[in-house]
């Protein structure tokens, strides 16, 4: 078992960093430009991911704040995230890596985090009732 958790856990720990981006945000039939800041850290001694994003463009709001913590479950075999954001919503996902993409998703939203390098990521969030679409691409 042990094989098969230790690559999980070790990709996971490839989003850590000081990640900054930019992108869009499409919501209500408009498209409003988008600046962000993704910070990522090892926690519990490697066993997960801890992560806060601040986005500036996102109308009505002087900074969208959010911060994720992830996390590889040996019992389920999958990764599970736990979100909690300054628009009053908290979110426990959970997926696994397919390829360069990782996808968590519950049944509102839908998170995925595509490896496009070593330096660069590209990040699409949107909810799953016709919510606002986040696309951003992130550079170390």
């Amino acid at each position: 078992m042990q094989t098969t958790v230790i690559p999980q856990r070790k990709r996971l720990l490839e989003l850590a960093g000081e990640w900054q981006g930019s992108g869009t945000m499409a919501v209500a039939g408009g498209s409003f430009p988008l600046t962000a800041h993704w910070s990522c850290k090892a926690n519990v001694t490697g066993y997960g991911l801890l992560c806060e994003v601040h986005i500036a463009g996102v109308p009505g709001m002087e900074h969208f704040i959010e911060v994720e913590q992830f996390g590889f479950d040996d019992a389920d075999q999958q990764i599970h995230a736990g979100t909690v954001c300054n628009s009053g919503e908290a979110h426990h996902l959970s997926g696994t890596w397919s390829g360069d993409v990782l996808t968590v998703e519950d049944d509102r939203e839908h998170f995925e985090v595509r490896q496009v390098s070593e330096t660069e990521i590209a990040v699409q969030v949107f909810g799953k009732d016709g919510g606002p679409v986040f696309d951003l691409t992130f550079q170390r």
